[in-house]
């Protein structure tokens, strides 16, 4: 994918999500099942990252007194968040720069939200984003959607038909409407491609298709 579409689709998606803001955080309110498998790895005291954040839907799944910090690219989810959780902080930011300094992280998490990043070359340096903030030996939690599944058909055939006519995404890039008010991008990951992804900065502890239908991965960073 060339650059200027890559960069292109990164605002996209930023400005999809201020338009939508306010609905979208009203449709998550309450966590998925698979947050239950995040807990082992969070511990009292830790440093907490919550990168593309949302509304800070994280936050109510925290049992534990912990320093959490939020970021998300769109401004206006971030009100969302401050408004549901006036005491916890957010701060701007995406995952191609992340506002946080080097190995400050117990545990960092991604939820839905690298499958928003175009092309090889800027998901490889969010992974490594996400690898430079967190501790030698801390955690990285990633879901993205697994989109091989009907419901999608009909976004990954559209997809199919524009790249064989027009070819300015990249394989497995699709649009899917929310609301009929945006089309937001989304990246149609393998298991295999994201597992070959994450190993290039992280040990992939386990690689799951969870019930809610989302591919999670729990990955450690090297000592």
């Amino acid at each position: 994918m060339k650059r200027k579409i890559a960069q292109q689709l990164l605002e996209k998606v930023k400005l999809d999500y201020d338009e939508i803001a306010e609905d979208f955080s009203m449709t998550r309110q309450h966590a998925w099942k698979e947050f239950e498998l995040f807990k082992p790895y969070i511990k009292p005291g830790s440093a907490i990252a919550d990168i593309g954040c949302g509304n800070g839907r994280l936050i109510r799944e925290l049992e534990f007194d912990v320093t959490y910090t939020g970021v998300d690219v769109s401004q206006k989810l971030l009100e969302q968040a401050h408004m549901m959780f006036p005491h916890h902080h957010f701060e701007l930011g995406s995952l191609l720069d992340i506002p946080l300094p080097d190995n400050a992280i117990d545990t960092t998490f991604s939820i839905a939200a690298l499958h928003h990043i175009p092309s090889q070359e800027l998901r490889e340096k969010a992974v490594a984003e996400l690898a430079r903030i967190t501790k030698p030996g801390g955690y990285v939690i990633i879901t993205v959607w697994n989109l091989w599944q009907k419901k999608y058909f009909k976004s990954i055939l559209k997809a199919a038909l524009k790249k064989a006519v027009y070819g300015p995404y990249d394989i497995n890039d699709l649009f899917i409407p929310w609301q009929h008010k945006v089309h937001r991008y989304y990246h149609a990951f393998f298991q295999p491609e994201l597992k070959r992804l994450l190993k290039k900065k992280f040990h992939v502890l386990e690689l799951i298709t969870t019930e809610s239908h989302n591919f999670l991965a729990i990955c450690q960073k090297p000592e």
